[in-house]
């Protein structure tokens, strides 16, 4: 029996691949079953047919699927954590990993040299509280890409920021409970973590991860 979970599903399954074909094969799927489901329902399921019809614009080509889409943005948007929230939560995180911006820096200078810019700051802005972070880049052939942002508690905790790929943002999500997105830096085509160096890392975990993020992003040049 259709139920607004099943069709809010059926779509998560299908939202992968290329973006024309995805939202083609999506729609294609979301017509056939809702042209089934208003059979069994005896009325037109139209506007009531899963979660994602409230954000619907029947003008549109493929109206389902664009709304499928629409509605994963907003819940994704209302998922990032903001930086204030993410120094603020890592004060009371526990961490066993013996890390900080500088021993950070000094991992990268010795593994990659040169072909990186690695910018080294002080934990605050002169003569305020501002935090001011690290921030290291990827050298580009026409433009440096930062791959993070590392900021450094009072208690000698750390925070990185980290660009990256929606596949090693799963991957990274799946070892580590307080990983979040990130309303900071603000990007439309961009993938930002909010990663607190908690529990769930060892020193060597977090020289593996700023690995994973320069390797990502130099495959992207």
């Amino acid at each position: 029996m259709w139920t607004k979970e099943q069709a809010d599903n059926m779509l998560k399954e299908l939202a992968t691949g290329k973006k024309k074909d995805m939202v083609k094969n999506m729609q294609q799927a979301t017509d056939l079953q809702k042209y089934y489901g208003s059979i069994e329902e005896g009325y037109d399921l139209c506007g009531n047919y899963g979660s994602f019809c409230a954000y619907c614009n029947k003008d549109e080509e493929n109206p389902c699927a664009n709304a499928y889409l629409k509605m994963c943005k907003e819940l994704q948007e209302a998922e990032k954590v903001s930086l204030a929230d993410s120094l603020k939560a890592l004060a009371k995180v526990k961490t066993d990993a013996n890390v900080n911006k500088k021993t950070i820096a000094q991992y990268l200078l010795d593994a990659y040299g040169d072909s990186l810019v690695l910018n080294q700051r002080e934990n605050k802005v002169k003569d305020t509280n501002l935090p001011l972070p690290d921030t290291h880049y990827v050298k580009g052939a026409k433009k440096d890409v930062c791959f993070t942002y590392v900021y450094e508690n009072t208690q000698g905790k750390v925070l990185l920021l980290v660009n990256t790929t929606e596949k090693v943002a799963k991957k990274i999500k799946a070892s580590h409970k307080n990983v979040k997105p990130s309303k900071f830096p603000k990007s439309k085509n961009t993938i930002w973590l909010s990663v607190p160096v908690d529990e769930t890392f060892t020193a060597k975990d977090v020289y593996a991860l700023l690995d994973m993020l320069v390797e990502a992003l130099t495959q992207k040049k």
